[in-house]
């Protein structure tokens, strides 16, 4: 396993899971095709529904097995796919539900009859008792700032627990963190997420490396990192990220 850790390994994504140790990492974060015929370079974005939730299944049942009793999976989609998703991982895996984030952003991309304006982060854990949450990244804001026993509050140092919806606008093509790849989650939410169910030191895992976001966030708050990619020239963009890491985040 050690040959996975911190580097970007070109491979399918269960081959690489099944090279990891049991209970041995600390969260899951990824977010993986969606089904949707996306203009991947390599990869073709059409399977038989019923085919492609057994193949994401397959995914929460390797968590099931490399993730510590204090671990998670955050696992990213649209709201339609993740509702059918949620039943499948509690009847197929001994994960415990914990939380569905909805992720908002006001560029909307297509749909029938409705254009699509969320997705939905679903949250599981090993164990609920054990869990690991960074609080810290569990806080909002107050939306009445100017109120006095708010300020006071805010004065003190005190933040509210914050909505299960965030806000973070898409990674469109003017967005100075664009690359090639054309799904790209924001740095800004992915970062939080990591830091949420990953504690300093601990070991994210990324099986839909991407372009990248969910190692750069590890390698940036001081956490370790295990992702693969099968797309060569997506391997090259996530270790030029990477690289060029304290750029991006300026």
């Amino acid at each position: 396993m050690k040959e996975l850790l911190n580097v970007v390994t070109r491979g399918d994504c269960l081959e690489t899971m099944r090279k990891i140790d049991d209970a041995s990492v600390d969260s899951i974060v990824t977010d993986p095709p969606y089904n949707q015929g996306y203009h991947y370079r390599t990869y073709k974005d059409r399977m038989d529904w019923e085919a492609y939730f057994a193949w994401q299944l397959e995914i929460f049942v390797e968590a099931e097995r490399i993730l510590k009793p204090s671990g998670s999976i955050v696992w990213l989609n649209y709201p339609e796919i993740a509702a059918t998703m949620w039943g499948k991982v509690l009847d197929g895996t001994k994960l415990e539900p914990f939380e569905i984030i909805h992720w908002l952003y006001s560029v909307n991309t297509g749909g029938n009859p409705l254009r699509k304006g969320t997705r939905h982060w679903l949250w599981f854990v090993k164990d609920a008792e054990q869990a690991y949450v960074g609080k810290e990244e569990t806080l909002g804001t107050f939306r009445c700032p100017n109120d006095k026993r708010l300020a006071q509050k805010i004065a003190n140092g005190e933040r509210p627990v914050d909505f299960d919806y965030w806000t973070y606008e898409i990674v469109r093509n003017v967005h100075k963190e664009k690359t090639i790849h054309p799904c790209q989650l924001p740095l800004v939410m992915v970062s939080r997420i990591v830091k949420m169910i990953t504690p300093v030191g601990g070991i994210v895992v990324d099986p839909f490396g991407g372009s990248g976001t969910t190692a750069i966030t590890a390698q940036e708050s001081g956490r370790n990192f295990i992702t693969s990619e099968t797309d060569e020239a997506y391997c090259e963009l996530i270790e030029e990220r990477l690289e060029s890491a304290v750029d991006i985040f300026q």
